[in-house]
């Protein structure tokens, strides 16, 4: 018995130092599925075996080097292509590989504000009538500024905001309304001021959507909501209390 022992020791000894031995050469040879084979039949063999611990160590090192390698430049060629939220989730598969990594921390902040820049002024110029509130306009023109500080070399970024000023400039342009009147009739338009009294007026505003007051002493007041529209026909805008209190 003792003497087969030692032949299944022996036997046992031959076997792991072969395997160890191709995997340390296909790990040498960059062949990571055979090296990963050849350590796990060694470490079947020795548990234990400090060499075996430290060459899946290495082959780990190895392998997330590489998904690290291949996530970059995933995330490099979705940027060059403008495609924001692609290079984000790339950048985010890598800190998911190894935490902290200051190139993939930066590129996946970088990207996720360009992704919520980008989108958002989309939404804007699908919808340019949204630019009638002060509060989008407003907005639309920070978007633009964040926008341009990144643009440089961005065919896509750079067209998407040329879009984006001239909305802004369109939103921005004041348009000639006429109101039309009985000169009696005391005319106030909400946010902007009292006109008075006329026959005929002519006012420049900003696009927008405005709400038009008559008043006169012995009639009931009128109100009239108006929406001035770029490109579109001015309205004329006739304010005159009729219905006597």
């Amino acid at each position: 018995r003792e003497a087969l022992a030692r032949l299944d020791a022996a036997r046992t000894d031959r076997d792991f130092e072969a395997e160890l031995s191709l995997a340390l050469v296909a790990l040498a040879g960059g062949k990571l599925g055979p090296a990963r084979a050849h350590f796990e039949a060694a470490r079947a063999l020795r548990p234990d075996s400090a060499e075996v611990i430290d060459g899946l160590r290495q082959l780990q090192q190895i392998e997330s080097s590489r998904a690290i390698a291949k996530q970059r430049a995933l995330a490099e060629a979705a940027e060059l292509d403008e495609r924001w939220s692609d290079a984000a989730s790339h950048y985010q598969a890598i800190l998911e590989t190894q935490p902290h990594l200051p190139f993939a921390e930066q590129g996946l902040r970088r990207n996720r504000e360009l992704a919520r820049v980008t989108e958002r002024i989309a939404q804007l110029l699908a919808d340019p009538a949204q630019l009638l509130h002060a509060a989008n306009l407003d907005e639309a023109r920070r978007l633009g500024e964040s926008a341009r500080t990144a643009a440089s070399g961005k065919p896509k970024l750079g067209d998407q905001i040329r879009q984006l000023d001239a909305a802004i400039e369109l939103a921005s342009t004041p348009i000639s309304v006429a109101f039309e009147s009985d000169a009696a009739t005391e005319v106030v338009i909400r946010g902007v001021g009292t006109l008075g009294s006329f026959a005929r007026r002519d006012l420049a505003l900003k696009p927008g959507r405005y709400v038009v007051i008559g008043r006169r002493d012995g009639y009931r007041d009128t109100r009239t909501e108006i929406s001035v529209v770029p490109g579109a026909r001015p309205p004329v805008v006739d304010v005159r209390c009729t219905e006597k209190i």
